[in-house]
């Protein structure tokens, strides 16, 4: 017998002595691909969930954001109404109180009508407020 064919002989012969062995770690590499393709299959998951929640979170986050601006509104708001309140004198009250022509009543319902309209306007919904809130103008 020659050398080389000794050498082959001796890796034949090696090969089928671990041809069990061979088959477990056979077995074991699917098991590992398929685990590495579970987890693979978790983490793309696990990334659309987050990025579902991240821009759940923007969103909440804007509506926070304008209706905090439209609180501090309302407040400046209140606090005029309050001043203007304050600065009410006798003539005013009876001036409103007028029977004849009513135009003093007419500008009283006309301001009590524009206040309303502010308060609307500035009350927060979260449906609507989700949208980043727009720069008041000059500014």
């Amino acid at each position: 017998m020659t050398g080389p064919f000794l050498i082959a002989l001796a890796a034949l012969s090696l090969l089928t002595s671990t041809g069990g062995a061979r088959a477990d770690d056979a077995a074991e590499l699917t098991k590992a691909r398929a685990a590495y393709a579970t987890a693979a299959d978790q983490a793309r998951d696990l990334v659309v969930e987050r990025d579902r929640l991240k821009s759940q979170l923007a969103d909440m986050t804007n509506a926070a954001v304008a209706c905090q601006a439209k609180n501090a509104r309302l407040i400046a708001f209140a606090d005029a109404l309050l001043e203007q309140y304050r600065r009410v004198s006798l003539g005013k009250v009876l001036a409103s109180r007028e029977l004849f022509l009513g135009l003093e009543r007419v500008k009283l319902e006309n301001l009590i009508q524009d206040r309303e309209d502010t308060i609307r306007a500035n009350r927060c919904n979260q449906r609507l407020d989700s949208a980043p809130p727009a720069k008041p103008a000059g500014q």
